[in-house]
C-alpha cells in the first residue's frame, strides 16, 4: 500500500471520528431523572413543624426501599415555597397549606405543568365514652365551647352561689 492511500484512510477515519463526536455531542445532555420508588435520591423541603413525623416516615420508607433515599431539609414554610420556585433539585415540599390560585397558575404557565397537591392529614378529636357512663356534665355543647375558647377546662360548669 502506498503512503498516499494510507494517509487518505487515516484522514477519512479521523474525519468520521470527529463527525461521530459532534453528533453525539449534539444530543441533549439532560438525563431523565434516575430516581424511582425503589431507587435513587430525591431532595425535599419540609416545614420544620413536621420534622418528627417526616423523619419517622423517611426512616420507614428507606428501610422498605434500601436503594431509595429522601434528603429532607427542614425550613420555614416560606423558605419551602422559595425552594419550590428556585431550587431545581427540590421537586417536592411538605407544608401546612395547598397552593394558592396564583401559585398554581405560575407552574401551569411557566412549566406547562399542573402541580399535584393534596391534604395528607387533618386534625381530629376522638372521644371514647363508656355506654354505661352516667356523666351528665360533659356534653357536646361544652366541648364546642371549650374548643372555641368560650370557656376553658378550669371553669366551673355551674355557680355554687
Amino acid at each position: 500500500m502506498n503512503s498516499e492511500k494510507y494517509r487518505q484512510i487515516i484522514v477519512n477515519g479521523f474525519g468520521i471520528l470527529i463527525i461521530a463526536l459532534l453528533i453525539s455531542g449534539c444530543r441533549s445532555n439532560k438525563a431523565a431523572p434516575s430516581d424511582t420508588v425503589n431507587s435513587g435520591t430525591i431532595y425535599i423541603s419540609v416545614d420544620e413543624s413536621f420534622k418528627p413525623v417526616i423523619e419517622e416516615q423517611i426512616r420507614v420508607f428507606e428501610r422498605s426501599f434500601p436503594d431509595a433515599h429522601i434528603i429532607a431539609e427542614y425550613k420555614t414554610e416560606a423558605d419551602c415555597f422559595k425552594d419550590l420556585y428556585t431550587d431545581s433539585l427540590k421537586r417536592m415540599i411538605i407544608v401546612t397549606r395547598g397552593l394558592r390560585n396564583e401559585e398554581d397558575d405560575y407552574f401551569r404557565e411557566k412549566y406547562n405543568y399542573p402541580p399535584a397537591w393534596d391534604n395528607m392529614a387533618n386534625d381530629a378529636i376522638t372521644l371514647i365514652v363508656n355506654s354505661k357512663s352516667t356523666d351528665t356534665l360533659f356534653t357536646l355543647e361544652r366541648l364546642r365551647d371549650q374548643l372555641s375558647g368560650k370557656i376553658n377546662r378550669d371553669q366551673k360548669l355551674f355557680s355554687t352561689g
